[in-house]
């Protein structure tokens, strides 16, 4: 009888190719070769135009990714006054940040000095930090401003973070809890954080006490969202995330 034969590897394909712009206005444009299992990289660097500065560029290929680490920006990173992630390529392609989708480098800055680097979209007087859109058509003149800066303050990437109930339930044997009756009905938790969202589906009809500890304006409003995350975890009643103890009621305090 023939034997019958694994079927042959999908041949590579390449991804459309993609363009950030790095805050020292450099541009690197990536493709992606490969099939399910893995692939590889290539980065093409558009140099950005400057006057008497020459710049020469760190690339790093791997299967993970690609960096490209302007000269010009490599001893402001050494010295921690510049986040290291700005430079990394393929991260800021999965965060929506390449040219396609963006026109503006999202930066957090110590305060001091953040209106030279762009617009301030919010001030976060707490951790006297701001957030700063830097446009990436001035991107050399933003990047000779944070050189000048950078003495008195430091510059992150702006990233995205996305919580989840899809890893830290299973763990703590939330499952195999449920299935032996226990679902914490008739509890009542307290979660004392940063508020909650009322109008959140997964709490719906579940908080049956609240309290603002601190007398800010926004009230219980939770301005961050760890509150609400963590409210989750506990007791949620999400479709398709389910908090610990998915019987139980809430108490929320801020």
């Amino acid at each position: 009888p023939a034997t019958a034969q694994p079927s042959p590897e999908p041949p590579n394909k390449a991804e459309a190719p993609k363009t950030v712009t790095l805050i020292t206005g450099d541009k690197v444009t990536v493709t992606k070769t490969g099939t399910k299992k893995g692939g590889t990289w290539d980065a093409r660097i558009e140099p950005a135009k400057r006057i008497g500065t020459r710049v020469s560029f760190l690339k790093s290929v791997s299967p993970h990714g690609v960096t490209v680490i302007p000269s010009i920006a490599e001893p402001l990173i050494r010295s921690g006054k510049l986040d290291r992630a700005l430079f990394n390529v393929t991260k800021l392609i999965e965060l929506g940040y390449d040219d396609a989708h963006t026109a503006e480098i999202p930066l957090l800055v110590e305060s001091a000095g953040a209106q030279t680097l762009g617009k301030v979209t919010r001030e976060l007087p707490k951790v006297r930090m701001s957030a700063v859109a830097a446009p990436k058509a001035k991107a050399v003149d933003v990047f000779a401003a944070s050189v000048s800066t950078a003495a008195n303050t430091k510059i992150w990437l702006n990233g995205k973070a996305y919580p989840s109930l899809d890893v830290s339930v299973p763990q703590v044997g939330g499952p195999g809890a449920w299935a032996a009756g226990q679902t914490g009905a008739g509890a009542k938790i307290a979660v004392l954080d940063t508020g909650y969202d009322a109008k959140h589906p997964d709490l719906a009809g579940i908080v049956k006490g609240e309290k603002d500890f601190i007398g800010e304006p926004s009230g219980m409003r939770d301005e961050v969202g760890h509150g609400t995350h963590v409210a989750s975890t506990a007791a949620g009643r999400g479709a398709k995330y389910t908090g610990v103890a998915k019987g139980a009621d809430l108490l929320i305090g801020k």
